[in-house]
Order: structure tokens, then C-alpha cells, then sequence
């Protein structure tokens, strides 16, 4: 069955039904807003919120196995790395963990920036960037190389190891390839309201979400865009892509919107009741 987590404001995650629309269960625990989530081997789930909580959820008993204290910085990115191995974002640490204990494996202090808004893995290379700006690429762990962006940034993509795309808070879209020892800027894509989120779509697209409820396709390559749509009335916080052309966009206005995208038309809805920052959407978990 598909399912969809959806972390929220209030900080409660819903996992819902992706054909039904009906929601399953509830996570509750966190006393502040649910801002990251990701999928775990053998059926746990991982979250980190506002006040710097980090939350191990056993989704067989629907119940928090253990939870821990980032110590400061709202933890905005959590990615598997691997099988063993995920990675959080709080503050300017980067954190990597443990699948299997859940024990703390190495703690990285980024330094010289502000707090880390995005972080993605790809080919064994971890990047990063922070809202002032700094985008970073770290290989086994240590810092290779960064660039100074010049804008304030609020979302992150990687498309490729040729193309990270950087969201920044003036409406421009920066795109970045990866050479040997630097970061080159390649394009800059303009969204015309600030970039909240971003996601990869498929091999040449992606998609961004405004300030002001709207949300953009481009074409990566060519630096066309392919579709706006006023998706929502405010913020899209949250992207998820699910497959073939179908994405979902979570909004401050609490709404969960599925929409396909090649035919530029909305498929479902669900009311999740307040601001959504995070979304997910899985086809392995099991009830």
C-alpha cells in the first residue's frame, strides 16, 4: 500500500492513505513543529522539529521507540545515506547515525555559517548549504570545497552531481555544477516569489514552491519553464515526487494536494488542518 506522512505545525506526523485519503494513524510526541522526515530500514521512521528533537518512531507498533536532544537549531534535513547510515541538520551540525542502534556515529560543526536549511547525498559526496548562503561539498565526511551563493537561501535540491539547485528567498534559482576542486555557477532560474521548497523530478525537470502558493516546473537543461500553477493560497512549504509526472505540495493553509503534472490538473486533496512542512510518500511501508 502507498502511504503519506505528513509532518505538521503542531507537531504531529499523520500518515494517510494515499488511495483513500483516509488517515491511518497519528504520531504525536513533538511539542513543536515536525520540520523533517524520512523512511528507515525495517519500518521505523525518523523526525526532527523546531526545538531541536529528534524522534525514532517503530511504525509496526505506532509507537516512539526513543528519542534525542539535538541541543540547539531546528533540525531542517534528515537523508539515508545507506542501509547502515542516516544524517541529520541542526543549527550548523551535521550528524550521522546509525539505522540499527540509532547510537550517534560522528558529529560534523560546519562553522562559518548560519543554519543548515539543505543537505542531500549523491555518489558518495554529501552537500550542504546553509540560509547565509554557503554551499558546501563534503567527501568521506570532511569539507572539500564550498561557494559563497550571495543570496539568502531557503531550499535545496541536488539533480545531479553536474546540478544542485539552490532556492533563495529573492525568487531567483541558482543552479551550481560540481567540478573537480570548486562549485561553477551554471544558470539562474527566476520563480518571482520566495523558493520554499524544491524536488527533483526524473532526469531534466524540477519543481518549486513560492511563498505565495505557487509552483513552477522547469526544465533544467534549457532553463525553460514548463508550467506555474497558483497551487495554494500561501506558502508551499513542502514537495514530494511520487512518479510519472505526479507530485504533492503541502501549504501553511494545511491542505495536501496531489497534482499531475503533465496535464497541469489537481488529482486529490487532503485536509491536513494545519501548516504542513514535511511530506513523504512511501510504496514499501508496512501496516
Amino acid at each position: 500500500m502507498r502511504s503519506i506522512f505528513s509532518g505538521s505545525v503542531n507537531g504531529t506526523i499523520n500518515v494517510w492513505d494515499y488511495d483513500s485519503n483516509s488517515l491511518l494513524f497519528t504520531l504525536n510526541g513533538h511539542r513543536a513543529a515536525v520540520r523533517s522526515i524520512e523512511y528507515l530500514p525495517n519500518n521505523y521512521l525518523v523526525s526532527g522539529d523546531s526545538d531541536s528533537k529528534l524522534f525514532i518512531w517503530n511504525l509496526k507498533t505506532r509507537s516512539k521507540y526513543t528519542e534525542y536532544d539535538l541541543a540547539k537549531g531546528y533540525v531542517s534535513s534528515i537523508i539515508l545515506i545507506n542501509s547502515t547510515t542516516f544524517a541529520t541538520a541542526s543549527d550548523t551540525n551535521i550528524e550521522l547515525w546509525s539505522t540499527e542502534t540509532f547510537a550517534s556515529r560522528l558529529k560534523i560543526d560546519s562553522k562559518y555559517c548560519q543554519h543548515i536549511v539543505g543537505m542531500k547525498y549523491y555518489l558518495n559526496k554529501l552537500f550542504s548549504i546553509s540560509s547565509d548562503g554557503k554551499l558546501k561539498l563534503w567527501e568521506n565526511f570532511d569539507m572539500k570545497f564550498e561557494i559563497d551563493i550571495k543570496c539568502d537561501v531557503a531550499s535545496f535540491e541536488v539533480i545531479s552531481l553536474s546540478n544542485s539547485i539552490c532556492g533563495c528567498t529573492d525568487g531567483l534559482i541558482k543552479s551550481y555544477s560540481t567540478e573537480t576542486n570548486s562549485f561553477v555557477f551554471i544558470k539562474s532560474f527566476q520563480q518571482n516569489e520566495e523558493v520554499l521548497s524544491l524536488i527533483k523530478l526524473g532526469l531534466e525537470l524540477f519543481a518549486a514552491g513560492g511563498k505565495y502558493g505557487s509552483f513552477s516546473i522547469w526544465n533544467y537543461k534549457t532553463g525553460s519553464n514548463l508550467l506555474t500553477r497558483k497551487g495554494h493560497t500561501s506558502n508551499i512549504d513542502a514537495l514530494e515526487y511520487i512518479q510519472n509526472g505526479t507530485i504533492m505540495t503541502g501549504s501553511s493553509t494545511g491542505a495536501i494536494r496531489v497534482w499531475d503534472v503533465n496535464n497541469d490538473t489537481m488529482i486529490k486533496q487532503i485536509c491536513a488542518y494545519c501548516n504542513v512542512y514535511a511530506l513523504k510518500c512511501l510504496g514499501k511501508f508496512q501496516l
